[in-house]
């Protein structure tokens, strides 16, 4: 479970994703990591990798096919166009990164996420 500085800080910042766990899409169960940030009186979301998965689950509705491994053709597209410094981030940082660009056309830009314009 990546725990780092810049995983934190790109879920402090991923507003969509911090709501999901308060509209119960996605139950927080005993093995959910959350980091009280005291200072701002708050609680951030940790989404585990299984958790960002379940989101972007590749299902025949979205139109999308299934790959041999269970995931979203769209995920190897997107992981193969990253320059090489990205490949060394964490994989939640991948599939948090995935999931605010394919959902919400976000990228990060190092300090927060910011509107790309690219669309499905």
């Amino acid at each position: 479970m990546d725990t780092s500085e810049t995983y934190v800080k790109m879920c402090e910042k991923a507003v969509e994703i911090q709501e999901i766990w308060k509209t119960e899409v996605i139950k927080p169960d005993d093995r959910s990591f959350w980091i009280d940030d005291f200072n701002k009186q708050k609680s951030i979301w940790l989404p585990r990798q299984d958790q960002l998965q379940e989101m972007m689950r590749p299902t025949p509705e979205r139109g999308e096919k299934i790959s041999p491994y269970g995931l979203s053709w769209s995920f190897y597209r997107f992981i193969d166009q990253l320059p090489p410094l990205k490949r060394g981030n964490s994989f939640e940082q991948l599939w948090l990164a995935y999931v605010m660009k394919w959902e919400h056309h976000k990228v990060w830009n190092g300090k927060d996420w910011v509107k790309d314009g690219w669309c499905k």
